[in-house]
């Protein structure tokens, strides 16, 4: 996905990235999207920031054109020019665009971040939370499922209360179905865990999926 960053109708920077980071906070009730400029939604408003600075501004409105081409007006006066090149960068922007009041609801325990490289999953973290979860407090996790890629190979680590289950071991097939993730170890271990997400979070992670193709 191309971003233009435009003030005064003058060209002011590129951003150009083939990755997608996509990340999901129950406690802070946030949800971002990074893909070369940071898209934030939360509290029911849509924001953009640069991914290396602190500051964010918020998005008054986007107009879609031909091409998959679209402008984000921003409160500060920038207008962002966003070429989406892929079926990928597409899909994302549509839910950019169309579902911020959407996307901003509780996704019950389940944090979760993913990312994508270029034709590939290159990570999947999620965590769960004890049930008693005070934001004074460091968070308990009840479980971490993490599946790396590392050299074209998967890897999985899973703790369950602080327990190690397994630790990087090496992964023969993954598959996310429905709210299911099933994963198993070319050491004969299979795995099969339900995932705590709303329904429409379940969907996009399924659409991606589908869209990259990936069949492990």
């Amino acid at each position: 996905m191309k971003t233009t960053v435009v003030i005064e109708e003058k060209k002011f920077f590129t951003y150009d990235s083939d990755y997608f980071n996509i990340r999901y906070d129950s406690l802070s009730d946030y949800f971002r999207i990074d893909c070369g400029v940071l898209f934030n939604l939360s509290t029911g408003q849509l924001y953009v920031s640069d991914p290396y600075m602190d500051d964010s501004t918020a998005v008054k409105r986007i107009e879609s054109f031909p091409n998959n081409f679209y402008k984000a007006y921003l409160e500060s006066g920038e207008i962002l020019h966003i070429q989406c090149d892929t079926a990928i960068d597409n899909y994302i922007f549509q839910k950019i665009k169309n579902n911020p009041k959407l996307l901003h609801k509780k996704c019950n325990l389940d944090d979760f971040e993913i990312i994508f490289g270029p034709n590939n999953l290159t990570l999947f973290e999620l965590h769960r939370y004890t049930k008693n979860r005070d934001p004074a407090l460091p968070r308990d996790s009840a479980l971490v499922i993490r599946l790396k890629e590392s050299n074209s190979t998967y890897y999985l680590t899973i703790l369950e209360l602080g327990k190690v289950i397994c630790k990087r071991e090496q992964v023969s097939s993954f598959e996310f179905l429905g709210n299911k993730f099933l994963c198993s170890l070319k050491n004969g271990t299979h795995f099969n865990f339900e995932i705590l997400l709303a329904d429409y979070m379940q969907q996009i992670i399924s659409d991606l999926f589908e869209l990259y193709k990936i069949k492990k």
